[in-house]
């Protein structure tokens, strides 16, 4: 499957709090928001419209009009 970036916002103590938690279960964040949106998805819905909805988003057709940015452009506020 092809994975996605997505960028959100925590505040700085939860994210250093689920930081050392992932370190402490051998995780990642990524991998804790990942299985946290599966298990709500599927225990919602009966089933899997994660993958539909990833599906969907790599069949997207997005147009940027030749605009370009920086993943740091992305936190300049």
């Amino acid at each position: 499957m092809k994975t996605k970036n997505v960028t959100i916002s925590l505040d700085e103590d939860l994210l250093n709090a689920g930081r050392r938690y992932a370190k402490l279960k051998g995780t990642s964040i990524n991998e804790m928001f990942r299985e946290f949106l599966r298990s709500k998805v599927v225990a919602d819905t009966g089933s899997d419209i994660a993958e539909e909805m990833m599906d969907a988003l790599d069949a997207a057709q997005g147009d940027s009009k030749e605009r370009s940015w920086k993943r740091e452009d992305a936190y300049r506020r």
